[in-house]
């Protein structure tokens, strides 16, 4: 895969990608990069569409859903 450091040197999630060996630290840090790389929207759109999920998993009787 592509090259494991980002723009400022740090470690991107390619590197988890191309599973190497990672210190806890590095592990976390790449955990929390992506984490707060997350849009704030995403989470509101989940929340909002959790009575439709339910719903719907509830209808099938717990097997597959379109979600």
């Amino acid at each position: 895969m592509g090259n494991t450091e980002g723009k400022s040197g740090e470690k991107s999630k390619f590197a988890v990608n191309e599973k190497k060996k990672l210190s806890t630290i590095d592990f976390q840090t790449i955990i929390r990069q992506e984490w707060e790389g997350l849009d704030d929207n995403l989470f509101l759109r989940l929340a909002n569409s959790m009575k439709n999920r339910v719903s719907e998993v509830i209808e099938r009787e717990g097997k597959k859903t379109d979600y």
